[in-house]
């Protein structure tokens, strides 16, 4: 019996700080935004593949309602973007690049362009969004740094 307490309590403590986490994340992200654009991620679909045990452990569902409502009650937008062929395609030219998910860096062929594959992806999804006028792609990137929660 005194195992189960303290493996509750460690489920406790994950449950507790991956909550903190969000909370912090959502919180910078509207507290820095003017607008906010992300991947239409189907939840239901990763959470049955071959991702599922990671998607389930990060929260990601729980995450995306939570940015929904402080964005909803901070009065900014929340836009959705396909997530189709964003990291495979160059934000720099256009040109679509097959890659797998273990290569890491987009390294265009037309272009040129190299940059890391999460970055290009970011880039484009802002492009997909329609934005608020007189915001330019390179005035929202960087993201902010969402510090770890200790």
């Amino acid at each position: 019996m005194r195992q189960r307490q303290v493996v509750a309590r460690l489920h406790e403590r994950v449950r507790n700080a991956r909550a903190d986490f969000h909370w912090k994340a959502a919180a910078l992200l509207v507290a820095k935004g003017k607008h906010l654009v992300g991947d239409d991620l189907n939840l239901r679909d990763l959470a049955t593949g071959r991702l599922a045990r990671f998607v389930h452990d990060v929260g990601w569902g729980e995450f995306l309602t939570l940015l929904a409502c402080k964005a909803e009650s901070a009065g900014l937008p929340l836009e959705k973007v396909s997530p189709a062929y964003t990291s495979q395609d160059c934000s720099a030219c256009g040109h679509r690049l097959k890659k797998s998910l273990a290569n890491r860096r987009h390294r265009c062929s037309c272009c040129g362009l190299e940059l890391d594959r999460d970055l290009n992806a970011a880039i484009n999804i802002m492009r997909g969004g329609t934005g608020p006028p007189g915001v330019k792609v390179a005035d929202a990137l960087p993201c902010p740094q969402i510090p770890f929660a200790s």
